[in-house]
């Protein structure tokens, strides 16, 4: 189920995808997309991390950042290409995402169940 949810939501919010308008989460920037308690980080820069990496595969610096912070999209993940045609800068995303952490507020997995939207679990 995780990887499958994951790869919607890394799909849904690449650069390329947002460029082309080819998104349901198209005006979703800055917008509460997921519960309040859900943050998603990510850790380029992760001691043996199995996605660590100091840079792209375009050579862009990878830095560590809040991808979804409280359920509010903070980021597109953008290569050099999908951010000159959005006007914006390269977040380091070309070849991929790197060792992202869901952090959930300190909730057990059973207290955040509960408030999964239905049909989520």
């Amino acid at each position: 189920m995780a990887t499958g949810l994951f790869g919607h939501l890394v799909g849904a919010i690449a650069g390329g995808s947002v460029y082309r308008k080819s998104t349901f989460l198209l005006d979703s920037l800055g917008k509460q997309i997921l519960p309040d308690w859900l943050t998603i980080e990510e850790h380029p820069h992760l001691l043996k991390g199995l996605a660590s990496t100091p840079f792209d595969s375009e050579g862009v610096r990878t830095e560590r950042r809040d991808i979804i912070k409280d359920g509010i999209l903070t980021q597109w993940l953008l290569t050099s290409y999908s951010a000159r045609k959005l006007g914006l800068k390269s977040t380091g995303h070309a070849g991929g995402i790197h060792n992202w952490r869901i952090a959930g507020q300190g909730l057990s997995f059973e207290q955040c169940s509960k408030r999964w939207v239905p049909g989520w679990w």
